[in-house]
């Protein structure tokens, strides 16, 4: 028997051959391919088994079971503290993606030249290092002062914040404390809506404000935003971090004002007003009218998705009877925010900057040159195979016994959303992005003027929706995970977890396939009927279709794992409650689904062929388990206990071990599949399921 540790250096090492081999044409035949896809399932074999605690009984705890030694063999001892499947696919992505930017070819578009130049200016730093601080001012002097930079002189009867951010807003499309969006109609997607919203905040979740487990986020967010200052800005250290303490002191007030409990629920989002009835409200003490004219550069006309009558009213009460100079230095700090980016020291920290930084503005075009290098067709053939698996058998398991809590009403209309519901890889492949960036101009040494440049382009493109039907694609960031896309109806599955010999390989098993990606699909179909997803119908607008006893029934059942997550135990706590169980749902109806559309495609393709590729060597596994080892070795993470109060206070998901332990126990299948006898830990007598 070999250490492990030669199991897994081998395994990397023979990785690497088969990545390297695999970009070939194989001019070496069939005896070539098939040696080489030995290789490939004897790594993958390797991998499994070097995460593995066999020691453990997988009835017990599967979740150590299948993933015992990954923290010992991925210690998060280094940036991102974070170890998972995840950070390990999109480090692999921001590999190819720097090996895309930095490399100069005959075929690149227009489009890719520019991106490339934005990365080039980014990582040019030094060039600007001189004069960073004059252009920062530069900026804040288009929309007034900053307090914090005029001292005495700083006058507050000069500063205005409605009409301030507001101004901001038209020419850079930054939120500051509220701000609109242009977005599909909920009630109608064949026509865009204008909505109000509020600034986002930085930590996002009231949690991470209040909770005195979480001082220490606090205390380290505040400390990044002294550095900023400081360092950008030339401010003595003790006046950037008295500064930098009132701006989040702020913001935390915020924070516990406007986020909600229930911040997951759509409805909560639906209040529909005009321009008129919200002037008429709250003038003089909020000017909507002007505001949406400045920041619009127009009145809008019908009707607003608007914030609630208690939200504006705190909007009023927080910072129109604050100090004018507290708020000024917080919105202009978050407008520069938006342009701040300290050199770091090392090269590879300032690839890593840089690289963050050019995702962040041209995603969709990076994904989209990275799969015109590496795209496989056979990873498309296998998508689409699983996707008709999963679809059908989704259809199928609508008619069976366990859905008895759906009336025969709420099932027809279900089925009609799945049938109507769509796949797509999100490559891109239909944009024309040299057309799309004609306006904008980038060059290789100035790191501000790109993002002012980047940052005016996207603003003149979200004001000319008003008067533009929606997108067919949605504008949000799916580099590292797939989604749904409640308005469009759309699964979109990102290039990045489709990159060979991670989640995917034509040489691995099926019941691989199935339980990574195939989950990973089965988990975003059954996100289009959970307590959100259930909201919209076949065409993707709002509309309550669930009958009433359905919908009691679905509420119940809702219950069942709202109770069953809390009692789980994490970093010494009780997990929190949770207003919503949409993740959970998805987890425990995706694992499901995958599983049954798994033995539905074996059951098919067996009375065809020989079967035995289906296990791997040296794995003394049957393919049906080798599908749940997979399904857990997805969750297997390592998390720095410095962060594991952030990922629970943070998350919408349950840590990863739950996300294991939870829908396996409740999978009878699973099981069976382990022999597991009735009232051990991973086979309770008592489930929960509603898909």
């Amino acid at each position: 028997m070999f250490p492990s540790s030669w199991k897994l250096s081998t395994a990397v090492l023979v990785w690497c051959i088969a990545l390297v081999l695999g970009k070939t044409s194989n001019p070496f035949g069939e005896v070539s391919r098939g040696y080489l896809k030995n290789l490939v399932r004897l790594a993958k074999s390797a991998e499994i088994r070097n995460y593995m605690n066999e020691s453990q009984d997988p009835c017990e705890d599967f979740y150590e079971f299948s993933c015992g030694n990954y923290y010992r063999l991925n210690p998060p001892n280094s940036y991102p503290y974070i170890n998972n499947a995840f950070e390990t696919i999109s480090s692999a992505l921001g590999r190819k993606i720097l090996a895309v930017l930095e490399e100069k070819t005959t075929t690149d578009t227009l489009a890719d030249m520019k991106v490339k130049n934005f990365y080039e200016s980014c990582m040019n730093l030094d060039v600007v290092e001189n004069i960073y601080a004059d252009k920062l001012k530069e900026i804040v002097a288009e929309f007034g002062q900053m307090p914090v930079l005029e001292g005495e002189s700083w006058n507050a009867s000069d500063f205005e914040w409605m009409p301030t951010v507001a101004k901001i807003a038209y020419k850079y499309n930054i939120r500051l404390i509220v701000g609109t969006e242009i977005e599909a109609d909920p009630l109608d997607n064949q026509k865009n809506s204008l909505r109000l919203r509020l600034q986002p905040t930085s930590l996002r979740k009231k949690s991470l404000y209040v909770d005195e487990e979480n001082e220490i986020y606090r205390d380290m967010r505040v400390a990044s935003m002294t550095q900023f200052m400081h360092t950008l800005l030339d401010l003595d250290i003790e006046l950037a971090k008295k500064t930098a303490q009132e701006i989040f002191d702020f913001e935390t007030r915020l924070a516990v004002e406007f986020i909600k409990g229930n911040e997951d629920e759509i409805s909560s989002n639906l209040t529909v007003t005009t321009l008129d009835e919200m002037h008429d409200k709250y003038y003089p003490s909020l000017d909507f009218k002007e505001f949406f004219n400045i920041s619009l550069g127009t009145v809008p006309q019908g009707h607003i998705y608007g914030l609630s009558g208690h939200e504006i009213n705190r909007l009023i009460d927080v910072v129109n009877y604050e100090r004018r100079r507290l708020v000024a230095n917080y919105v202009f700090y978050y407008l520069l925010e938006h342009f701040m980016l300290i050199q770091p020291s090392t090269h590879y920290e300032h690839e890593l900057k840089c690289l963050k930084r050019t995702q962040r503005h041209f995603a969709n075009i990076l994904d989209n040159m990275v799969y015109r290098k590496y795209n496989s067709h056979q990873m498309e053939h296998d998508v689409e195979m699983m996707w008709k698996a999963i679809k059908i058998t989704f259809q199928k398991s609508l008619g069976l016994m366990r859905f008895y809590w759906m009336s025969n009403h709420t099932r027809s209309r279900a089925l009609h959303k799945l049938r109507n519901i769509r796949l797509q890889l999100n490559a891109h492949q239909e944009r024309d992005f040299t057309q799309e960036l004609e306006d904008l101009v980038v060059n290789k040494h100035d790191y501000v003027e790109n993002v002012k440049a980047i940052l005016i382009l996207n603003s003149k493109e979200v004001r000319a929706r008003l008067t533009q039907p929606p997108r067919n694609h949605d504008e949000r960031d799916f580099s590292f995970t797939p989604a749904f896309v409640l308005h469009e109806n759309l699964i979109k599955v990102p290039v990045s977890i489709l990159q060979p010999y991670y989640l995917w390989s034509d040489f691995y098993p099926h019941a691989l396939k199935f339980a990574t990606l195939g989950f990973l699909i089965s988990h975003e179909l059954i996100h289009g009927f959970d307590e959100e997803g259930r909201m919209f119908d076949h065409a993707g607008n709002y509309d309550d279709w669930w009958d009433e006893e359905a919908g009691k029934n679905f509420k119940t059942l809702i219950d069942c794992f709202r109770q069953q997550y809390q009692d789980y135990v994490y970093n010494d706590r009780h997990l929190k409650p949770s207003a919503s169980q949409s993740e959970n749902i998805a987890d425990n109806g995706g694992v499901r689904l995958a599983y049954e559309a798994y033995r539905n495609w074996y059951d098919v393709i067996q009375a065809q062929q020989n079967m035995a590729w289906e296990v791997l060597p040296r794995l003394n596994y049957t393919n049906n388990q080798l599908f749940f080892i997979a399904y857990a070795q997805l969750w297997c993470s390592s998390t720095h206990p410095v962060l594991r109060n952030f990922v629970t206070s943070s998350d919408e998901h349950v840590p990863d071990k739950f996300r294991v332990i939870g829908p396996l126990s409740n999978l009878l299948e699973f099981s069976l599949a382990f022999q597991c006898p009735v009232k051990a830990a991973m086979n309770p007598q008592e489930k929960c399921t509603i898909y």
